[in-house]
């Protein structure tokens, strides 16, 4: 292998094949096209008589590294689904006790103080992207903030399992809407055979979640069709809110925007609602959590 690369002028390495300038008793080496119909953006050398030299390597190389980023994806995508049910769980007992006003608040206040500095420091070309990206970003607040007051308000009326199934459950559903109806026509993608039966039968886990809160058949018990409809409400129309604001997140990043920065300047309109919220006489909310924690017969 060594030996015919370097005939045509090539030599191994650790960062791979590289080129290198060779005299050579044969023809010389002809340059074709810049873009190659190999590997379209890249050039190849024809050597005549001997071989044709493409980047194979390198393409072998971009595959394996793609597979790797995936594959790291997924397993980042499960520790999150993890963690986020240990604190569904943890947060729909705290909310018995605390208002999720007040929860929403301090968590959210504290992202922007501790995540601010950091991007200032080490982020500004990306704090200069959202600031060009303002419309966008201000639709990433109002997105985050429905998202997660909704989804707080839920986990308060109805059990965090069927809270959770219903918010992350209708995000798909609602990605297939927007880029049904949002989108242009050019730019739709359309499901496959595979898929349709997929979301038929999410469609369904999503029905049998909302009778089971409906007609108190979860592990909080019996409780008023209205409270339980409200809180289904809540954690479906969250799911739309957050599905809308991670696809704007998506075109920040792709914009040039990275995590923290974005992370840092997301909740803002989430902490002024929240603070507006909670100074507000809320007699009904009293009402309604005494009605929650009313036993059942």
């Amino acid at each position: 292998m060594e030996g015919a690369l370097a005939q045509v002028g090539l030599r191994t390495g650790d960062a791979g094949v590289k080129w290198r300038p060779r005299m050579s008793s044969g023809p010389p080496l002809r340059a074709r096209h810049p873009r190659s119909s190999v590997f379209p953006g890249s050039t190849h050398f024809h050597a005549p008589g001997r071989m044709t030299m493409c980047y194979a390597m390198d393409r072998n190389s971009r595959g394996g590294w793609h597979q790797s980023r995936e594959a790291v994806g997924f397993v980042v995508f499960v520790a999150f689904v993890c963690l986020a049910a240990v604190r569904d769980v943890y947060l729909g007992g705290l909310f018995q006790r605390v208002s999720p006003l007040r929860v929403a608040v301090v968590a959210f206040t504290l992202c922007t103080l501790v995540l601010l500095p950091i991007a200032l420091l080490r982020a500004r070309e990306s704090l200069a992207v959202l600031l060009r990206q303002s419309g966008d970003l201000f639709w990433v607040n109002v997105t985050s903030a429905l998202a997660w007051l909704a989804f707080f308000a839920a986990l308060r009326l109805i059990e965090p399992t069927l809270v959770q199934i219903l918010y992350s459950g209708i995000g798909p559903l609602s990605v297939i809407w927007i880029d049904r109806h949002l989108r242009r026509a050019g730019s739709r993608v359309p499901l496959t055979r595979a898929e349709r039966p997929i979301y038929a039968g999410l469609v369904a886990s999503l029905a049998v979640s909302a009778g089971v809160a409906l007609f108190g058949l979860s592990g909080a018990g019996a409780q008023p069709v209205g409270l339980a409809a409200l809180g289904a409400l809540c954690a479906a129309s969250g799911g739309v809110s957050i599905s809308v604001s991670t696809s704007l997140c998506r075109k920040l990043n792709d914009a040039g925007a990275t995590p923290v920065p974005l992370l840092a300047l997301r909740y803002p309109a989430t902490v002024l609602v929240a603070a507006g919220l909670a100074a507000l006489p809320r007699p009904a909310l009293s009402s309604l959590r005494r009605s929650r924690s009313m036993p059942s017969c």
